[in-house]
């Protein structure tokens, strides 16, 4: 069965001060592919869309644009769902979550070839995290819910116990990019 990948990268990045997407996007695409991704879309906007569109195709992604950004981040993920809506589901990874384990991305993949109905998320010492495996079925739901949250609130959820802090890792600011990069 096919497993694709949905990258978020249509953030601003105004935290961080620089488009977050070129810092990582590469590292996301490989792990993704190394746990089973067979296929990578990632989702851009402006104001750094191009450069960032420009990177995805380099590393074999296909690239769909969000003209709505202003929507939030579920507006992004519903595109990339409605995009692949000739697969049963869809893995949705976050730009800014460098340190995700390519047995993560395995782990959730494998859950969905039986189970790909439902939502199956990673956890890690009792808290989920990214990325999110998403039936593309529930595109209409996100984009009829003011936060992903609330979607996956009304959807059957698989936790799976993962042995993976990277889960939890968001790296918004360059202090948080600093500290990561010391523990390199």
């Amino acid at each position: 069965m096919a497993s694709p990948a949905v990258i978020l990268a249509a953030g601003t990045s105004t935290r961080m001060g620089r488009p977050k997407a070129l810092l990582f996007l590469q590292q996301i695409c490989a792990t993704l592919r190394e746990g089973g991704a067979d296929s990578l879309l990632v989702v851009v906007a402006a104001p750094h869309g191009e450069a960032v569109a420009r990177m995805a195709a380099a590393s074999g992604a296909q690239v769909v644009w969000n003209r709505h950004p202003e929507q939030g981040q579920v507006s992004s993920m519903a595109l990339g769902l409605e995009t692949l809506q000739g697969h049963p589901f869809a893995l949705l990874a976050l730009v800014d979550h460098p340190d995700v384990s390519s047995t993560t991305v395995r782990t959730l993949l494998e859950a969905a070839v039986h189970e790909p109905s439902i939502v199956h998320l990673p956890v890690f010492h009792g808290e989920r995290g990214h990325p999110v495996l998403l039936p593309t079925a529930a595109a209409p739901l996100l984009r009829a819910s003011p936060s992903a949250r609330e979607a996956i609130a009304q959807l059957e959820v698989r936790e799976h116990p993962v042995d993976d802090p990277g889960i939890l890792l968001d790296i918004d600011t360059a202090e948080g990019l600093s500290r990561w990069t010391e523990t390199r």
